[in-house]
């Protein structure tokens, strides 16, 4: 019979390798068990704590959830969670922080559940909702709200595709004005292939909108961030290309994803998450500073 003679040096040396922390790849968000989170599909600047983003999945997780986000680290982490047990079922799609501490939220509606805007005070955990117009809810077709955005006190969402009878080419956003309570919708440009997926205030002032295909790797070809002056919200309203996001993947040394779902801008750079679609991808959460954007 033979013996394998096996050594406390190499023993000790195999358990050195075995615990060698891995080198985190580019833009990953660090998976524990003490803060679960999957399909993140909103993303927003924390306003008060610099470094931070908020964030939030989809309709995977329910009750929907409300999580902070530390990218001073490296890989980024979660730190915080709010359970939203008071709201139901909500497909969060959009984050939004807003002065005072309030958090803006966005959810898709369905056949069962109407697409609405949620304001959320995490400290006291106060909840106002706000629902569509009647006569919008009822042109809006299979894809609903998708990204919402503060701009000088007025609450920005976007529709990932046009409503019913609207031009091929056009899907809408909508403004909320929370003093009045009132709403205005304006026809924005997109192609009849591509969605809107996020929205967020930028760098100059302007509304930042993102735009996606349904494709990913080597195959994708529109992951584009352009901006609109929403001074004047009227139909139709003219964009201008901010950053297209493909180079910048491609520079990072990143795959290009197909569900861009999340997109911020903490006053000096742009971030973009996307859905990990059930785990079918990695979620990696990119930066993108002034150095990309379209001159």
């Amino acid at each position: 019979m033979r013996c394998r003679v096996v050594t406390l040096t190499g023993l000790l040396l195999a358990a050195s390798l075995w615990a060698q922390p891995t080198t985190p790849r580019p833009g990953q968000i660090a998976k524990e068990q003490t803060l679960p989170w999957e399909a993140l599909s909103g993303l927003s600047a924390d306003g008060a704590h610099p470094g931070y983003l908020f964030t939030a999945p989809d309709k995977i997780t329910q009750p929907a959830q409300l999580l902070r986000l530390d990218t001073t680290t490296t890989p980024f982490r979660m730190t915080d969670s709010w359970t939203l047990t008071k709201l139901g079922r909500l497909d969060i799609e959009g984050v939004a922080w807003s002065q005072g501490g309030r958090i803006w939220l966005v959810g898709e509606g369905s056949k069962k559940h109407p697409n609405r805007l949620v304001s959320y005070n995490p400290s006291t955990e106060e909840v106002d909702e706000v629902t569509l117009p009647d006569e919008v809810h009822e042109k809006v077709a299979k894809h609903g709200l998708e990204g919402i955005a503060v701009l000088d006190g007025k609450v920005f969402v976007g529709f990932q595709k046009g409503w019913q009878d609207d031009p091929e080419d056009s899907t809408r956003l909508g403004c909320y004005d929370p003093q009045t309570e009132t709403w205005q919708f304006a026809l924005y440009p997109l192609g009849p292939e591509l969605f809107l997926s996020g929205l967020t205030h930028a760098p100059n002032g302007r509304l930042a909108i993102l735009e996606r295909d349904k494709l990913a790797g080597e195959r994708a070809v529109h992951k584009r961030i352009y901006t609109v002056d929403v001074s004047n919200f009227s139909s139709p309203l003219k964009k201008d290309l901010l950053v297209d996001l493909i180079p910048v993947y491609k520079k990072e040394g990143i795959t290009v994803p197909e569900k861009i779902e999340g997109l911020a801008f903490d006053g000096h750079d742009l971030w973009v998450v996307n859905d990990d679609d059930g785990g079918q991808t990695e979620t990696t959460l990119l930066k993108v500073n002034s150095t990309y954007f379209a001159k």
